[in-house]
């Protein structure tokens, strides 16, 4: 029977190890911890800021679509259910400390109420709730593979705008390939060189060229966040709807069409 005989020198070996291994410890115990995540851009008094918790409920913004859209503007995205897309934006919204609600409300007017007009350049089943690449001279815009993916990058984008010290190391999820590239390589740097970075900290940054080309488009916004705030008893953000324009039935703010411009211009679409 041959007897197996444990290599001579692997005490020693180990014993020899063990001071290296204690001297790691403790200059791994020296290290300063990492940074802490860049603060909220500030934006001017009065303003309201893209980035920061949601201050209304997925409950709440349910509740104010039910009660003031009209029967006309049927429901008519199909990657999700009303209640399902609600809760993504505001939980999405929250993950990357962006005004999930306001996005809502933005989203209302880049749909028409979730009822993707015919003729329009977004249809119901690609997943874009804020008119991402549908400028006038696109084409076509972005298609998302699910509706957690289509709000994820429109909280992505507005991230970007907002906040110039934005990377893919301060978000927490990969860049979604569908909007910035299919090679994760290629997403990340899309992502960290956007030419639009901190561009836009406030919501009423966007419009005149930042996202959409009407100069009215953040105030439309923040009118219909405003009466989603009202409708909710909460206090409002102090736009009324004699500053952009009349409401239609049952108070439904009647939305104009929007013109974008190419929030991917730099960027090669993945197809």
């Amino acid at each position: 029977m041959r007897i197996h005989r444990r290599a001579p020198g692997r005490p020693r070996l180990a014993l020899l190890l063990a001071p290296v291994a204690l001297v790691a410890l403790l200059l791994a115990g020296c290290l300063p911890p990492p940074p802490p995540p860049p603060p909220a851009p500030v934006v001017p008094a009065g303003e309201t800021s893209i980035m920061g918790p949601s201050r209304l409920t997925a409950d709440q913004l349910v509740a104010y679509y039910r009660s003031h859209v009209s029967p006309s503007n049927t429901y008519r995205a199909t990657g999700a259910t009303l209640e399902q897309l609600a809760a993504l934006f505001v939980t999405e919204g929250n993950r990357y400390n962006v005004r999930g609600d306001v996005a809502f409300a933005q989203s209302i007017l880049e749909t028409g109420w979730f009822h993707f007009p015919d003729g329009g350049i977004v249809r119901p089943d690609n997943n874009n709730f804020a008119g991402i690449g549908a400028c006038d001279t696109c084409g076509n815009g972005y298609q998302f593979s699910s509706a957690q993916a289509g709000v994820r990058a429109q909280i992505q984008l507005l991230r970007n705008y907002a906040d110039a010290a934005s990377r893919t190391t301060t978000i927490p999820d990969a860049p979604v390939p569908e909007l910035w590239g299919l090679d994760p390589a290629n997403a990340a740097y899309n992502f960290d060189h956007y030419f639009a970075k901190g561009r836009a900290p406030a919501w009423e940054d966007l419009g005149n060229g930042n996202w959409a080309m009407s100069p009215d488009y953040s105030t439309i916004i923040l009118q219909i966040y405003d009466a989603m705030l009202t409708s909710s008893g909460v206090s409002g953000a102090g736009v009324s709807s004699a500053d952009v324009g009349a409401t239609g039935v049952d108070g439904e703010i009647v939305l104009p069409q929007v013109h974008h411009v190419d929030v991917g211009a730099d960027m090669p679409r993945p197809r």
